[in-house]
């Protein structure tokens, strides 16, 4: 009787075990075919990205984000060699400055060194941060520009590894 009760359970603990792992498995495909739908061209170069160990999706891993950045769908990886490079795009609604000091204390705590450039016509603001890192081969430009001072900023992101100084 025992190994009846035991045998029944086994099975009712598979039955479940398959529904769940069904249903979590058409979630992931159902994402996956929205994913493809919405944009295929981005669905494609994240797969070309991700079959290559030598490249990464988005941002570096040591690369700091602000709190509060929100990327968006433009991105560019391109590699020449032993040269690579990262092109980004992302809004905030935090203060140019507030982005600037982000971005300059962060990169300077990782041992780059920063220069930076201002430009302002009318209300537009444009600030550049130019942060290369001689002896780790990286270099990254950061420009936020904000046309109006109560609008969201656009950033660009430029980062390089293998650029040299």
């Amino acid at each position: 009787m025992y190994f009846g009760i035991g045998c029944g359970l086994l099975v009712l603990i598979g039955i479940v075990m398959l529904v769940l792992g069904l249903g979590w498995g058409a979630r992931k495909v159902g994402g996956l075919l929205s994913d493809i739908q919405a944009n295929p061209d981005k669905f494609a170069a994240k797969v070309r990205v991700k079959s290559d160990p030598n490249h990464e999706l988005g941002v570096p891993s040591w690369f700091p984000v602000m709190d509060g950045l929100v990327f968006g769908g433009t991105e560019l990886h391109t590699s020449n060699g032993a040269r690579e490079s990262i092109h980004l795009t992302a809004t905030s609604t935090a203060a140019t400055d507030e982005i600037v000091a982000f971005y300059s204390d962060e990169l300077d705590k990782l041992g780059f060194t920063i220069a930076r450039h201002s430009q302002t016509a009318g209300a537009l603001v444009n600030e550049q941060i130019d942060a290369v890192d001689r002896a780790g081969g990286r270099r990254a430009t950061i420009n936020v520009t904000r046309p109006q001072p109560d609008a969201p900023a656009g950033i660009v992101v430029a980062i390089e590894r293998g650029a040299g100084p």
